[in-house]
């Protein structure tokens, strides 16, 4: 029912293998500037203590460095910028 589809459609956007895919798309079209690059090695090079059982260390690191990277956006204020990567994703997911 439309429990499950919502289920799915939230999965597809919060799961670290998604957030992986919305990175590395968005990076190999050079969507993100110096600074937003650098919150991202922060976040994907830190200590992130623990992975999940059903997801691969480097995915879960990428996806780590995006969170971190529109972490360090909310931080700066950059609302406008959100919501340009956001639009972005969405697109994407759109697309499939």
């Amino acid at each position: 029912g439309r429990g499950k589809t919502l289920q799915r459609l939230s999965v597809s956007y919060v799961s670290a293998k998604a957030q992986c895919r919305f990175y590395e798309t968005l990076h190999a079209k050079n969507f993100f500037d110096e600074e937003e690059e650098g919150w991202f090695r922060r976040g994907r090079n830190g200590f992130t203590g623990s992975v999940p059982k059903h997801t691969d260390v480097q995915i879960y690191k990428i996806s780590t460095g995006f969170e971190a990277l529109l972490g360090g956006l909310e931080l700066a204020g950059k609302e406008e910028r959100i919501r340009e990567i956001f639009d972005a994703v969405t697109a994407m997911e759109e697309k499939q």
